[in-house]
């Protein structure tokens, strides 16, 4: 991939599978189980985050783990719908653009839906 990648996964047995799958690929992913609306401080800040699941707002450890001209992808809005947000930081505020109309997952954590 050219790059550093970092993941999280909640759930222990999709992590595993997860990194056997990308272990016979040939990709060398960082990745831990935990609760992903936290993000992973210790290795920030990140140029990108993509969040694969629904969730209520953009969580502000995510947002605060971005570099500068950083971009967090992440689709935001209620349980049954949401619009994918793209949101860069630019120095202390964030430029957000939107594609609407799509249904994720919901994104579970202290950041997330309960």
């Amino acid at each position: 991939m050219g790059t550093r990648v970092y993941t999280i996964e909640r759930n222990m047995d999709l992590l595993n599978t997860a990194r056997k799958r990308l272990e016979k690929l040939g990709y060398q992913i960082v990745s831990k189980c935990g609760d992903g609306t936290i993000g992973w401080k210790e290795f920030a800040p990140y140029d990108g985050i993509i969040v694969t699941a629904g969730a209520p707002e953009a969580p502000k450890p995510l947002l605060d783990q971005l570099a500068d001209g950083g971009i967090l992808v992440i689709p935001i809005g209620d349980i049954d719908i949401q619009n994918i947000h793209i949101i860069k930081r630019v120095g202390d505020h964030f430029e957000t653009r939107e594609a609407i109309g799509f249904k994720f997952v919901p994104l579970i954590g202290r950041k997330g839906w309960k």
